[in-house]
């Protein structure tokens, strides 16, 4: 059966978005108390829009509805556009259309530089060297020729170097900055920090803030194709980095959030999950887009930590540390495994999410690891436990649901099984104990066995998904899956039945000590119908009667097999059973009618405690 309910559960995951490779990780997403998103592309669209382009003495705003570019482009603007042109790896798509596809930052300076009327430098620019982004140096390069002199100042002789990345890394290299072709001032301190002070007022906006600079590459880098072994290439790193740079200006990007995600996230927050946001991007970006969404303790001065801060902690500061962080920023792939590192000594269950080649160990070693359908490598899919189709925040929510839900059909599963077989010993132990004749022959007992394990309790299994879930906290990993309140219920509803059955049992032969076929036609019915009342209380606390049809399905129908065994000849020389006078059905059905009243107060009664563990309840006591 907890098979069964796993796969169905697996099932209606996959029609919301969400792959699950793993059968039991189904549940255990039911016990994640921690989850560990990438910003962009998951909580946000990843649909870059240059809104903003700043150099050292110009700022030009684009509406990004209907942009509208300055009638006249300065040297340094159009340096900054043809930059990061050149620092580009997005292509032309072959369709109609003609757009851009690639790293959606490639494509937003693609776009940006059609937007000021500007050709693409590329077309006259022959490159002899790339340096792709690294996590790490938060940068990438190219060097080559241009085959046309031009604004880039470049000639077909003349081998230029061309830079970008984030305005750390990029400033800390440069010593000019450009004003206007063959003008470029040192980098005065007080420019410099003018600079970085606007990039930072541009980032606390949530915009990401992306740094061009260039130099010439003569003695830096090959002027030639080439291939170069590993040696040379960490020689040419070696060079770079000495290699005083030409500031030239920033680009300030906009990538929205997702439609959804706050509600989402805060669904979970208030079910006891804590949401952290895991980014490549600046302090000041990353917070203001965690406040956007709505992460709680974003707007704590203390709800940050940089990757830089994560390199000075050991492992018991982190543990101690990540409690009340809501947002890492500047870190890499590598920082993540300490992430989950630090949240599981707390006793968490962490989800992580992640896409690239890096990120497949932390995905490993989280509880339950998540991976994106459409931007996902084929590694970070492999090492994943759950594969969001759509790249979506807000399909962990559904998933998060579906697990906590699974866990509760699987103990109302069992709560009626258990009552059942506990029932039926009793019964029979009790008749044994006090030499009375044994109420259920061998094939009665067979088909109690038959509803016990057949289509009604496997109907408890597809319980649809009850919302009020979601207001609890989140399980303990070591939380056993029949805990006392399911206890009781088992012996609430053993005590029912055998009570039930045992009154029917005694009125039955208040006439006469003998065991007639009638009597144990009776008893048998009574055992049956009890038992499929159990059976319809048993389903979930949220469920209303008629919401889990297969329930209501195949309770009728093991209801008529019962009147079958009782008035069709042909099985009632197969069960031993005869034809019950209509007053016995009526006193069947009052018995079975109380019973339900019975456990319609136990579902109330346990409703009432859910509602005071909801976790919003926990956090009001403990305020």
């Amino acid at each position: 059966m907890t098979t069964v309910t796993l796969a169905l559960g697996v099932l209606r995951m996959a029609k919301r978005k969400a792959i699950v490779k793993k059968l039991h990780s189904v549940e255990a997403l039911g016990s994640v108390s921690v989850i560990c998103s990438d910003k962009t592309g998951t909580l946000t669209r990843n649909e870059q829009t240059v809104t903003e382009l700043y150099t050292v003495d110009e700022l030009v705003c684009l509406d990004p509805a209907a942009p509208s570019p300055p009638a006249h482009v300065s040297p340094a603007l159009r340096k900054t556009l043809e930059v990061g042109a050149l620092c580009n790896g997005a292509s032309i798509a072959r369709n109609e259309n003609g757009e851009y596809v690639g790293q959606a930052t490639d494509v937003a300076l693609l776009n940006a530089l059609s937007v000021f009327g500007l050709p693409d430098p590329r077309q006259t620019f022959k490159r002899v060297f790339e340096r792709p982004f690294s996590s790490d140096t938060k940068t990438m390069a190219v060097s080559g020729t241009h085959t046309t002199a031009g604004p880039t100042n470049g000639s077909n002789s003349h081998v230029m170097y061309y830079v970008k990345g984030s305005i750390d890394a990029i400033l800390s290299r440069c010593k000019f900055y450009l004003v206007a072709e063959g003008s470029t001032p040192v980098l005065e301190p007080k420019v410099r920090s003018g600079i970085a002070s606007k990039a930072q007022a541009v980032a606390t906006r949530g915009l990401r803030v992306i740094a061009m600079a260039y130099c010439s590459a003569e003695g830096i880098l090959p002027s030639r194709p080439s291939s170069p072994s590993s040696t040379n290439a960490n020689e040419y790193m070696d060079k770079e980095k000495s290699a005083p740079l030409v500031f030239v200006g920033f680009v300030a990007m906009y990538d929205p959030p997702r439609k959804g995600v706050s509600d989402s996230i805060a669904l979970l927050q208030g079910s006891g999950v804590q949401v952290v946001m895991i980014t490549g991007d600046a302090e000041e970006t990353a917070v203001s887009i965690a406040k956007s969404l709505g992460l709680r303790g974003a707007t704590n001065p203390n709800a940050c930590l940089t990757g830089a801060a994560l390199d000075r902690m050991n492992a018991s500061q982190l543990s101690e540390r990540v409690g009340s962080v809501s947002v890492f920023a500047r870190v890499s792939p590598k920082h993540k495994m300490a992430i989950v590192e630090a949240f599981q000594a707390r006793g968490a269950v962490v989800a992580m999410t992640g896409d690239g080649v890096n990120d497949a160990p932390a995905l490993k070693m989280a509880d339950i690891g998540v991976s994106m359908g459409k931007s996902g490598t084929d590694v970070a899919k492999e090492a994943a436990d759950v594969i969001l189709v759509d790249d979506n925040f807000s399909t962990i929510l559904p998933a998060v649901e579906e697990g906590k839900s699974i866990f509760h059909n699987i103990q109302n599963f069992l709560s009626f099984q258990l009552s059942t077989a506990a029932a039926a010993l009793t019964l029979i132990t009790l008749s044994t104990m006090f030499g009375l004749t044994n109420p259920l022959n061998a094939m009665q007992i067979l088909f109690i066995n038959i509803l016990m394990d057949g289509p009604p309790s496997q109907s408890l299994g597809v319980d649809p998904v009850d919302r009020a879930v979601m207001r609890k906290p989140p399980r303990k990993k070591d939380e056993p899956i029949i805990n006392q309140r399911i206890r009781m219920r088992v012996i609430f509803s053993a005590i029912i039945i055998v009570a039930g059955t045992l009154f029917i049992y005694y009125f039955a032969l208040s006439d006469d000590h003998n065991m007639s076929r009638r009597d144990q036609t009776m008893t048998f019915s009574c055992f049956v119908f009890l038992d499929l009342v159990s059976a319809i209380q048993n389903r979930g606390l949220g469920c209303g009667i008629t919401q889990n049809r297969m329930l209501l399905i195949t309770v009728a129908v093991s209801f008529l097999s019962q009147l079958g065994l009782v008035y069709v000849p042909f099985m009632q020389a197969i069960f031993q059973t005869e034809a019950l006078p209509m007053d016995d059905p009526l006193l069947l059905f009052a018995l079975a009618a109380s019973s339900f009243a019975l456990h319609e107060a136990r579902r109330r009664y346990e409703r009432s405690l859910s509602q005071s563990e909801t976790y919003a309840t926990a956090m009001e006591e403990l305020a």
